[in-house]
Parts: C-alpha cells; sequence; structure tokens
C-alpha cells in the first residue's frame, strides 16, 4: 500500500498468511501486489490491484487477482535471436509503470512464467553482444493478458 502520507510502500500482509489488521493513516492508498518467493504464484513485483482506495474508517481491502500461465520468447527481425549466451538480451514486462518481471532471455524461451492477468508493456535491454540492438530499457510491445474464463 502507498500513498501520498507515505515515503515508502507499507506492507499489509502475505498471501500465505492468515489476515492481520493494519494500521494506517486516513487518506487515499494504491495497493500493490509484489511476489517475494515466486513459485506458484504470480512473479509481479509491483502490480497496483486497487487504486484510490480511501482509508478514512475502519475496514476491509479486497480484490479479485486473475492469473495466467505464458510462455515468453523473442524474436529479432521476425527470426530467433542469436543462440549465444553472449549475444542477447532480456525481455521484462509488467503492468504499469513500476511493476518489472524479467520474463526471459532472448537466446532462449521460457516456459510457464506466471503472471496477474492485466495491460502489459514488455521492455527488451541489452545485455551483451555486437550482433542484437544495443537499446537499453526499448518499449518493444504491449499487450493484454487475460485469464482464461472458468
Amino acid at each position: 500500500m502507498q500513498g501520498p502520507l507515505t515515503t515508502e510502500p507499507i506492507f499489509l500482509f502475505a498471501s500465505h498468511s492468515q489476515d492481520e489488521p493494519a494500521m494506517v493513516l486516513p487518506g487515499t492508498y494504491d495497493v500493490f501486489y509484489a511476489c517475494q518467493n515466486c513459485i506458484d504464484i504470480p512473479f509481479n513485483s509491483f502490480a497496483t490491484i486497487v487504486e484510490g482506495y480511501g482509508a478514512n474508517a475502519d475496514g476491509v481491502i479486497t480484490a479479485s487477482l486473475s492469473s495466467i500461465r505464458v510462455e515468453v520468447s523473442a524474436t529479432l527481425n521476425g527470426s530467433p535471436f542469436p543462440a549465444s549466451i553472449y549475444q542477447g538480451g532480456v525481455i521484462w514486462g509488467g503492468i504499469g509503470n513500476d511493476d518489472l518481471v524479467e520474463l526471459t532471455a532472448t537466446q532462449v524461451s521460457t516456459p510457464d512464467i506466471i503472471l496477474l492477468a492485466g495491460d502489459y508493456n514488455f521492455y527488451y535491454q541489452h545485455n551483451n553482444g555486437d550482433q542484437v540492438p544495443a537499446n537499453q530499457w526499448a518499449l518493444v510491445d504491449q499487450q493484454t493478458l487475460m485469464a482464461p474464463p472458468n
């Protein structure tokens, strides 16, 4: 949780623990999801799940989160990137501007990344080599990832 009355995010609870109350000053806050130990839960690092939550009295914050499993791969001009670890970059993705998840290195496909459903920005970051683009943090795609219907 973060808002104008905080300089750092306020930790509220872990998803695997029992709900415990937290006291905050009255105000308007945004609530974020951040994975700390990502194996079987979404890998997102700072995804906004509730915007403008008004904390003016005792209450409960609820959010229904949907996730999706994705396989991530990258191409360069429609062809695979060089297979060498010395010629590549990293593909990052996230919801909004603060959520960044390292999704895959360009020379491999990464199966089974779990992400929250939402509108994603995808970025390319040069790692090494002169046979791949030298750009740092270049926006390369935007997609909406939706969980399949139940």
